[in-house]
C-alpha cells in the first residue's frame, strides 16, 4: 500500500473501533448489540490485515502487534471509564428528576393546605353558648325522657330566701334570663326531668332547677 492508503487504512481501523466502543457503551440494548454484531466482522478483518505477517518484516509485524494490543487495551479501558461515568450521570439525573417531582408535590400540598385554611377561616364558627346547649341537649335526651306536661294551674316557689336563676334551656350552662324571687309564686307550663319551665309575669319563660323550688298546689 502507498503512504496515503496506509493512513486511510489505519484511520478506518481506529474510527470503526471507536464507533464500536461508543455504540456499545452509550446505546441502549438491544441496539448496541446489533451495532457491535454488524461492525465486528469488519473490525476483525482490518485488525487481522494490519497484524498479519504477510508483506512485512518480522520486526515491523511485532511492532504492529504490540501497537494493536496497546490501542485495543486503551480503548477498552476508555470505554469502561465512560460507561461508569455515563451511568453516574444517568443516576444523578434520575435523582434530580425525583427531587423536582417531590418539590412539585410538596408545593401542590402546601397550596391545598392554604386553601383549606382560608376556607376554614372564612366559614362562620358557632358560638360557645350554642355549642354547649346542643351538646347538653344531645347528651341529656337519651339519658332521661321528658315527663308529661303538667296540667295548667300548677305553680312553684323558690326554697328559702335566695333567688333562683332562670335559664334559657334546661341546663345550668345555658344563658341566664332572669331570677325567681323568694316568697312569690310562679306558674310552670312544662317539665323535663328535674327542671321546670316557668312563666314570669307573662313576659318571658325559662327553666329552673327542681332542686331549688317547691311545687305549690
Amino acid at each position: 500500500m502507498k503512504g496515503l492508503e496506509k493512513i486511510l487504512f489505519f484511520y478506518s481501523i481506529l474510527a470503526l473501533t471507536s464507533l464500536t466502543v461508543a455504540f456499545g457503551v452509550f446505546e441502549p440494548k438491544p441496539l448496541n448489540l446489533i451495532t457491535i454484531g454488524i461492525l465486528s466482522p469488519i473490525l476483525i478483518y482490518f485488525w487481522l490485515r494490519m497484524t498479519g505477517p504477510d508483506h512485512t518484516t518480522p520486526d515491523k509485524w511485532t511492532l504492529r502487534l504490540l501497537a494493536s494490543i496497546v490501542i485495543l487495551a486503551g480503548m477498552g479501558i476508555y470505554g469502561v471509564y465512560f460507561a461508569k461515568k455515563y451511568a453516574a450521570i444517568q443516576n444523578q439525573q434520575a435523582a434530580t428528576d425525583q427531587i423536582n417531582q417531590l418539590k412539585e408535590q410538596n408545593s401542590s400540598l402546601t397550596a391545598q393546605l392554604q386553601d383549606l385554611s382560608q376556607q376554614a377561616a372564612s366559614s362562620p364558627q358557632p358560638s360557645a353558648t350554642t355549642s354547649a346547649i346542643k351538646v347538653a341537649s344531645a347528651s341529656a335526651t337519651p339519658a332521661t325522657s321528658a315527663l308529661p306536661s303538667p296540667a295548667s294551674g300548677l305553680s312553684l316557689t323558690p326554697k328559702g330566701s335566695i333567688p333562683v336563676t332562670i335559664y334559657m334551656d334546661h341546663d345550668s350552662s345555658s344563658k341566664a334570663v332572669g331570677t325567681l324571687l323568694p316568697g312569690k309564686i310562679y306558674p310552670y307550663t312544662d317539665r323535663f326531668s328535674t327542671w321546670y319551665k316557668v312563666s314570669v309575669d307573662n313576659s318571658f319563660e325559662g327553666w329552673v332547677s327542681g332542686t331549688l323550688v317547691d311545687e305549690v298546689q
